[in-house]
């Protein structure tokens, strides 16, 4: 019985989120670049996941993970977890989402070749637009947004470009 209402509970929760177009919880897939703005042979690029959820027309949270490598070094990787609120609106508009975010960034780097690994916490604040080409009628979107944050004693610039899908 409790498995059941488990499920329904489940079930009923897209339905609920299609109800109300502002509102409901949203994937992503995303091209990530990092650009250190100390070290020029410190950029990176690879990839990202987002996961989130739309509260109402203006607030959301959402978390983010990203997996990169280096631009000059390919042994080194550096992973991005990202969480944090997306304050924003759509203003009049059914297809375009302008928003700031405010957030904790947290990057781990290792080097492959030395088998070291070192991690760094920071407070991260951003912008972005979100696209719904298809004024609600899909959950498609297409988001491009920039964080900046400073962490190894370096203020690191995080873009991404991401096609996702709200319930």
């Amino acid at each position: 019985m409790k498995k059941t209402a488990i499920a329904l509970c489940l079930l009923a929760i897209p339905s609920l989120s299609m109800a109300q177009d502002d509102i409901g919880a949203y994937v992503g897939l995303s091209k990530v670049v990092t650009v250190n703005n100390d070290c020029s042979e410190c950029d990176t690029s690879g990839t990202g996941f987002e996961a989130g959820f739309y509260f109402n027309k203006i607030v959301g949270v959402e978390a983010k993970f990203a997996d990169t490598e280096f631009d000059e070094d390919s042994s080194i990787d550096a992973e991005f977890k990202y969480f944090g609120a997306n304050i924003g609106h759509t203003f009049n508009t059914s297809w375009v989402r302008f928003y700031g975010k405010a957030g904790a960034v947290s990057v781990n780097q290792t080097d492959g070749y030395w088998d070291e690994s070192e991690t760094d916490e920071s407070l991260a604040l951003g912008v972005g637009v979100t696209f719904t080409p298809f004024a609600h009628q899909s959950g498609v979107y297409f988001k491009i947004e920039s964080l900046a944050a400073e962490v190894f004693s370096n203020t690191i610039g995080y873009s991404q470009l991401t096609i996702g899908y709200q319930f």
